[in-house]
């Protein structure tokens, strides 16, 4: 037997995800001991942290003094600080240790989510294999800069996972033909766009194909209702910007 058929037949095995996917594990339990705090970190985490308390804490200390600096969207500071809130409902203490917490779900969730993603897309709706493009997926995210650039506390991986939980709703769209799915598509591509400017490009394009594929197929009036709720998290950031001005 060739090699080539036996990384075939290895990549072909439900056994090689599972492994993969625990060995992902392995590796984000042991990033969250071992890796020191990112630089950029606090510029998301203190202000999820004000949010806990109470307050509005966007910004950053020079010295003693807090300088108002609106430097980014506050949807992943927000999301950070939900998760945050009912972690301090079941007395998880926030540490060197468990802040990354978070963070840590979202990579998971990705990884996944993006499986997941895969099953729907080439099972259910291509009726082929999904196992191989699954196990290449894994493999090649982890010799990718994403291995070593994700540990950082950042919206990046947020956005990611709000687009691939988007397209997730758009394969069910596809398979059942339920509209609310088309709404929860367009709700969390909006949230993706919402988390970083680099992702109102990203999150722009997929929503202006989303609705040019229904203007097309005579869908209008659901193409600008999808449009309409991609927004409703970007208007809610132009609002907050708006409460904040000057400052901002």
């Amino acid at each position: 037997m060739k090699v080539k058929d036996i990384i075939i037949r290895v990549l072909a095995l439900k056994s090689t995800l599972y492994i993969l996917l625990v060995s992902w594990i392995g590796v984000l339990v042991f990033s969250t001991i071992m890796l020191p705090p990112s630089d950029d970190g606090f510029a998301y985490f203190e202000p999820a942290m004000a949010f806990l308390h109470g307050k509005v804490h966007w910004g950053i200390f020079m010295g003693d003094d807090f300088n108002p600096f609106f430097i980014g969207f506050p949807t992943f500071s927000i999301a950070q600080f939900v998760f945050l809130f009912f972690a301090s409902l079941v007395k998880i203490p926030i540490n060197l240790y468990t802040y990354k917490l978070f963070n840590m779900i979202l990579i998971f969730s990705l990884i996944i989510l993006t499986v997941h993603l895969l099953y729907l897309y080439l099972n259910r709706i291509k009726n082929t294999d999904y196992i191989v493009k699954s196990n290449i997926f894994i493999v090649l995210l982890s010799i990718t800069p994403f291995a070593q650039q994700c540990w950082q506390i950042r919206p990046e991986i947020f956005g990611d996972v709000m687009i691939v939980i988007s397209l997730i709703f758009v394969c069910y769209w596809k398979i059942s033909s339920r509209i609310v799915y088309c709404y929860f598509s367009a709700l969390f591509m909006g949230f993706s766009a919402a988390s970083h400017a680099s992702f109102m490009i990203i999150a722009g394009i997929l929503t202006i194909a989303i609705i040019a594929d229904e203007f097309v197929k005579g869908n209008r009036v659901r193409s600008v209702l999808f449009g309409f709720v991609a927004t409703i998290p970007v208007i809610l950031i132009a609002i907050w910007f708006l409460i904040y001005y000057p400052e901002s």
